[in-house]
């Protein structure tokens, strides 16, 4: 089995996931074949922090300031080096010198973990067996960006799916869901929290796919009613803090 990861080069998550790297090599190496990281460090990245200040959402704010300020250490990056297992950046997961990678490489499956981009065709048909997500919100009903937030700003059960790929976004049967909170109002403490959790369902997923050497069936992501929400606007953001969100 030769599964690759992709994720973005900055993250709100702290160290930028990196016990979630951590945890699933330790369990799982024999089975990762390497690492693609999206570069999308920019201007508007650094307004964002700036902004993200000015708006009284402090620990988010200096998580991604720290994130960034982490870059020439490259922990992650030295973490699958470690491992002897390759680290490739890129501007685009749809660069046509990725697909023949993946091709050339006879990778089986590819695993986003916030890369906040779109795959196209040609990508998720290029492993053997598909792309999959982890989507930080629990489907099929709650589809979109910064679900767990919202979850946990409305009192709701927050946590994540793992589901197949497809060119809908969030679509694609569902193979597990995990709450990974019932309650609490600090956003930055759920994403360090929430790392170990990811990385031992993946695990098992992982475990699942090389016992039948395919994909499970999964379960059709099918809703009555779908919540599809955004990146948080300035009234939002003012609303949950207002409500007791710690930001």
């Amino acid at each position: 089995m030769k599964i690759v990861l992709v994720t973005s080069q900055i993250t709100y998550v702290p160290e930028n996931s990196f016990d979630f790297y951590e945890e699933l090599l330790k369990k799982n190496s024999s089975s990762i074949a390497g690492l693609f990281i999206v570069k999308n460090l920019s201007f508007s990245l650094l307004a964002k922090i700036a902004w993200l200040y000015i708006m009284r959402c402090n620990n988010i704010a200096s998580t991604l300031a720290r994130n960034v300020l982490g870059l020439p250490n490259k922990k992650v990056e030295g973490l699958f080096r470690k491992y002897n297992l390759p680290v490739i950046k890129l501007k685009s997961v749809n660069d046509k010198k990725i697909i023949e990678w993946i091709k050339t490489n006879h990778t089986d499956l590819v695993i986003n973990f916030r890369a906040r981009c779109l795959f196209k065709k040609e990508l998720l048909e290029a492993p053997g067996l598909g792309c999959v997500n982890i989507h930080h919100g629990i489907l099929p009903k709650y589809r979109g960006l910064f679900c767990d937030l919202y979850a946990l700003a409305e009192n709701r059960p927050a946590g994540f799916t793992i589901h197949q790929m497809s060119e809908e976004i969030d679509a694609g049967n569902i193979y597990l869901t995990r709450v990974a909170s019932e309650g609490g109002k600090d956003y930055r403490k759920y994403l360090s929290q929430l790392a170990s959790k990811e990385a031992s369902a993946l695990s098992q997923f992982i475990d699942l796919i090389e016992k039948d050497n395919k994909l499970p069936q999964g379960t059709p992501n099918i809703s009555d009613g779908k919540t599809i929400t955004k990146t948080p606007s300035r009234e939002e953001i003012k609303k949950m803090l207002a409500n007791g969100v710690i930001l």
